[in-house]
Formats: C-alpha cells, structure tokens, sequence
C-alpha cells in the first residue's frame, strides 16, 4: 500500500460520536485519509455518485437505508469500492451473509484504534481482516453450509490457484502470497481474478467463505 497517495475513506455510522472517534483513528495515520462522514445508505451511494472512494467503514444497523442493502446497491454500481463493516452487532447469520455478498472485512466496534487502522491497510492491500471472534463465526456457519450440501461443487482450480487459495483462506494479502509462493504481485492479482471468476465470487471474503462451504479447504475450529 505503499504509493504515496492516502488511502480516501469513508464513514457511515447514524451515531455521531462513532464517526467521530472512527474520523480521529483514522486521521492520525498520514497513509488513510477521511474523505467524508455520512449517517446512512443513501448519503453513501449519493456521495459515491461524484467522488472517489477507496474504501467504506460502514455499520450494519443504520436508519433510511442500512449496511447490507447498501452493500447490495454499491457493489453493483461501484464494484472497485471496499467496505469493511464495523458494529457491534455480531449476529452469526447476518455477518456470514454479509462477508459472502460482496462486504471485504468485519470488525467489532472494541476493536483499538491500531486493529481499525491495520483493518484499512489489509483491506485496501488485499487482505480480508475479521475479527477472531467473528471469524469463528463464519467458519462455524460455513461448517453449517457444507454439512447440509449433499453435492459439492468442482471448480477445475489448478495446483497452483489451489496454493493461493489455501493462502487467501489464511487471511493472507497479495504481497504475502508472492512473497511465499516466489510468484510477482500481478501474477497473485491474476490468479485470484481467476478464482473468483471460476468460483462465483464477489469479493476475495466470499472466495474464502465458498472455499470454506465447499469443503476446498479444511474446517477449523
């Protein structure tokens, strides 16, 4: 992530004082800069229409228009944009129907200041960042998936995507993949482009959740 231009994010939280504790995280880093604080979906998808976002931290539960329907709507219109969610609300089902639909990470609300800001970094580098105790969630819901499908889908993955795929399953960003497989960045780039493409997926998160229901890499926990 190191290209000299900050990182242009987003808050959308309905409570002020989260947008402001999440603003003054976020500014004391020279590599993230907060581009806007908005309340809900709809001032979201309004201000993406005329401004260039890298990433979105944006809460679950909020009034006009909530976090997932406007994931639904950004992912469409603005698919180059991340959104990592931020809530205290950690419903196992919503959270895995979130991270499978297009969301990019997911943190509690108590996570510190250094987790929000590492969050950011990971996303906008690739990586898929989730809280621990919100990761178990996924595995465990994804262990749900994968025990009530009576046929599990081949994908025609090759070695070498199966290698990168075990990786991504382990959180790992592009440049932690090149770096152990001696492969470029834009080779690892291009390799998860295809993985998604022949999996279905939205979103490096969702690869890893599908990974995850399908049984292409082992359960944890």
């Amino acid at each position: 992530m190191s290209t000299g231009v900050p990182v242009r994010v987003v808050i959308v939280d309905d409570e002020p004082i989260v947008r402001d504790g999440l603003t003054m995280y976020l500014d004391s880093a020279e590599d993230i800069e907060v581009v806007a604080r908005l309340s809900n979906g709809v001032e979201l998808l309004d201000y993406l229409d005329t401004h260039r976002v890298d990433l979105v931290l944006m809460d679950v539960r909020m009034p006009v228009m909530d976090g997932p329907t406007a994931l639904s709507r950004l992912t469409v219109a603005h698919p180059q944009v991340r959104v990592l969610f931020m809530t205290s609300f950690d419903d196992e089902e919503i959270v895995y129907q979130l991270l499978s639909h297009g969301g990019h990470g997911f943190l509690l609300k108590n996570a510190t200041p250094e987790e929000i800001r590492a969050a950011v970094r990971a996303v906008v580098d690739g990586g898929v960042p989730v809280s621990p105790t919100v990761n178990a969630r996924i595995v465990r819901e994804a262990a749900s998936q994968y025990r009530r499908r009576s046929q599990l889908e081949d994908f025609g993955l090759s070695e070498r995507e199966s290698d990168v795929l075990k990786l991504l399953c382990q959180a790992a960003s592009n440049r932690e993949i090149a770096k152990r497989l001696s492969l470029s960045e834009s080779t690892v780039k291009a390799y998860v482009s295809t993985i998604m493409t022949r999996m279905g997926c939205t979103s490096r998160l969702h690869v890893v959740v599908t990974a995850f229901e399908q049984g292409l890499v082992p359960l944890r926990g």
